[in-house]
């Protein structure tokens, strides 16, 4: 007997970020009542070495993920800058109060 969805389980549409692939950024964050995370700017360093600073942030999609136990809430976000969108994902861990960037 099957007692299926009819949708794959196991597989996923998402890979698996290593800690080499994502960089370190300092975010300034406005938590609500609810304890839901909102960013707002970011800074972050640049190839060169030289501070970037990206603001204001705007927030499409937000989950909260659990790899291998670790909590991980995931933000797809998008800033204008020099008129030119750009699309990325920003990456919190509550437990350790880190932000992190895909590259």
């Amino acid at each position: 007997m099957n007692f299926g969805t009819g949708e794959k389980v196991y597989e996923k549409d998402e890979r698996v970020l290593l800690d080499s692939e994502l960089l370190p950024a300092a975010v300034k964050c406005w938590f609500t009542v609810q304890g839901r995370g909102m960013p707002l700017s970011m800074k972050i360093r640049n190839e060169e070495g030289e501070i970037q600073t990206m603001a204001p942030i705007f927030t499409d999609t937000f989950q909260k993920l659990r790899y291998g136990g670790v909590p991980l809430w995931r933000y797809q976000c998008r800033v204008f800058q020099e008129g030119i969108e750009k699309s990325f994902c920003l990456y919190f861990y509550p437990e350790e109060g880190k932000w992190r960037v895909g590259k």
